[in-house]
């Protein structure tokens, strides 16, 4: 019975360590789609139209409705078309279009945050 109880022991660690190595790629891979969206945000410029631009300092002000955060994440979306692979486009649009509203707002104020910051550079 003792041997038993350490096999079921050993398969329940190497369970658990797959789980938290799978967590670990899986927000490596979205952080570096999220990268590379940015980058495309930042030479698409999608942020050049003005009504755009008007919408994003709003979000960074925390005067945005849910309809305009809509608005501006649909916006950015729409500039990745064709600039990201078929995966980073799907982790993207993942964080873009999350359960949370809040969430979502942080996503696409954290994109524009760090396209200005690029920007700036």
């Amino acid at each position: 019975m003792a041997p038993l109880l350490d096999i079921f022991g050993m398969l329940t660690t190497l369970v658990v360590g797959w789980a938290a190595l799978k967590g670990v790629l899986d927000a490596f891979f979205a952080l570096r789609a999220k990268q590379r969206a940015i980058n495309v945000i930042s030479e698409t410029n999608v942020l050049a139209d003005q009504k755009l631009k008007d919408l994003a300092v709003n979000l960074t002000a925390n005067n945005l409705d849910t309809a305009g955060v809509e608005i501006l994440g649909s916006a950015l979306a729409s500039s990745l078309d064709g600039h990201l692979s078929l995966e980073d486009r799907k982790l993207v649009d993942r964080g873009l279009h999350q359960q949370s509203r809040l969430a979502e707002r942080r996503y696409i104020e954290d994109m524009i945050s760090s396209h200005e910051r690029s920007i700036a550079s």
